[in-house]
């Protein structure tokens, strides 16, 4: 199924609004009053692994089979 990553910007700062996932080569600035947008394909089930630019601040989110 494809999928949209939704970030809420909401006094967003520093680092952290610079969102990357390293796997699809993925950069977006996170816009600090409002939403970003950021498209993830169509995802096979594993974990997919984000970071700030800097890679203080770091994620993961889990895409499962659907049954």
């Amino acid at each position: 199924m494809p999928t949209t990553l939704v970030l809420h910007g909401k006094d967003s700062g520093g680092c952290a609004r610079a969102f990357t996932i390293p796997e699809l080569g993925v950069q977006e600035i996170v816009k600090r009053d409002g939403d970003t947008d950021v498209d993830l394909g169509t995802r096979k089930p594993g974990t997919l692994r984000f970071t700030c630019a800097m890679g203080m601040q770091t994620g993961a989110i889990e895409f499962k089979k659907d049954l």
